[in-house]
């Protein structure tokens, strides 16, 4: 008999919601073309899926279960396959809010830029990961890792903010009244941000 642990049954569960919440919102209410499944709506749904990892992930780590450590594994997979499928769309065709007169504006330009530092603050923990797997007395200061897990949460933040804060404030616009996933994100990374510092500043025993 095949037993699923705690984290796949997440990991799992996280990847339906943000899927069928990703084709309800846009195939079946927006009526986005079934067409752009493949990358347009899929990229949507990894995005979803990539910041309930991080909830898990982060509020786990803060309860001292270090099981949960291939979660961020599997993450980073999904940060690198989200930033691949979002560049290769980048146009005004699906971002025309990105763009003014075929040049990005300020919203576009800070989008990008949020998205990369982001990326980058994965990637930095991915290589210190990396290492730690490697070389088993490597060891860096933990003020240094307190600093990029602040910069990987902040820049997502501030990455689906200015992405989607627009949009946030016309509901009767919401196609099918759901809310936008960018706004669902920035929910959930504020609510693990509460939630981690809660388990962090909890007295032991």
């Amino acid at each position: 008999m095949i037993t699923i642990n705690k984290n796949t049954w997440w990991v799992i569960y996280s990847s339906i919601i943000a899927l069928l919440y990703s084709i309800v919102r846009y195939n079946i209410f927006k009526n986005v073309p079934w067409s752009d499944f493949p990358v347009f709506i899929f990229n949507k749904s990894v995005a979803l899926t990539i910041v309930f990892l991080m909830f898990y992930y982060r509020t786990s780590i803060s309860r001292k279960n270090m099981a949960v450590e291939s979660v961020w594994s599997l993450m980073y997979v999904l940060v690198f396959t989200h930033m691949i499928l979002s560049l290769s769309i980048l146009g005004p065709s699906y971002f025309s809010k990105f763009y003014m007169d075929g040049h990005l504006n300020l919203t576009g330009s800070l989008s990008i830029l949020t998205g990369v530092i982001a990326f980058l603050g994965f990637s930095v923990m991915g290589i210190i990961k990396l290492l730690k797997s490697i070389k088993e007395n490597f060891t860096i200061n933990r003020p240094i890792i307190s600093v990029l897990k602040f910069t990987n949460i902040f820049f997502v933040l501030a990455h689906v903010f200015i992405m989607g804060v627009k949009g946030w404030l016309s509901p009767s616009e919401w196609p099918g009244y759901l809310i936008p996933i960018s706004l669902v994100a920035f929910i959930v990374c504020l609510t693990s941000i509460v939630v981690t510092s809660y388990y962090t500043r909890k007295p032991s025993g």
